[in-house]
């Protein structure tokens, strides 16, 4: 893989959407764009855009992040999601 990957793939047609599973039944449904990106100028190999903390927790980047509005409430402990087009804003 190109340095800074772990993991990547030549010449995939088509990959499913991911899906953080959270305490309480939250669920984030992340867009294959959100978490794979094309490293090649030929466009042909795609790389899984996230790596280990090195941590005992996760790190949810600005990439997985992207086109979503995240609400927390804080008197409730609760966290959602909701997809949305940032360029629409």
């Amino acid at each position: 893989p190109p340095q800074g990957f772990d993991l990547c793939y030549s010449r995939v047609k088509k990959l499913p959407s991911l899906v953080f599973h959270f305490w309480g039944g939250a669920k984030m449904i992340v867009p294959t764009e959100n978490y794979m990106v094309t490293v090649d100028e030929a466009g042909t190999t795609t790389c899984l855009a996230m790596t280990d903390s090195g941590e005992n927790f996760t790190i949810i980047g600005n990439l997985q992040q992207q086109n979503f509005h995240i609400f927390y409430d804080l008197s409730k402990s609760r966290i959602g999601f909701m997809p949305v087009s940032c360029s629409s804003l």
